[in-house]
């Protein structure tokens, strides 16, 4: 039989993680409730353009306004490229290449950057 003492340290152990799976829960539902908060964006903006890249102040603009900016700022890029985002195309890395992803409507979708 199961003594006095050994149940009562069962029952104490049972509550003990029972209290910890209650706690791990509600934190995680602080977190699902957290709020974004924006991340900073490299490469500066329209005016203070770097020739390195990335360029963040070209999403949301249209693809050839973009290739504009960016044959202004980076005069060394020799191949500018707009295509689809959800285009196929080769994953080689080449420092002197641009590829500006548009979305169907035409508008930069994702940051355009060496590569």
């Amino acid at each position: 039989m199961i003594s006095g003492r050994w149940f009562l340290s069962l029952i104490t152990i049972s509550v003990g993680i029972i209290i910890a799976c209650s706690s791990i829960r509600q934190q995680g539902v602080q977190y699902n409730e957290a709020k974004m908060v924006p991340m900073p964006l490299v490469g500066g903006t329209e005016r203070t353009m770097n020739a390195q890249g990335p360029w963040p102040a070209c999403v949301g603009m249209e693809g050839e306004a973009c290739l504009a900016l960016i044959q202004a700022a980076a005069p060394d890029v020799q191949d500018l490229q707009i295509v689809s985002e959800d285009a196929f195309m080769t994953m080689d890395y080449r420092t002197d290449r641009v590829r500006i992803m548009v979305n169907a409507q035409g508008f930069v979708a994702h940051i355009p950057s060496r590569g």
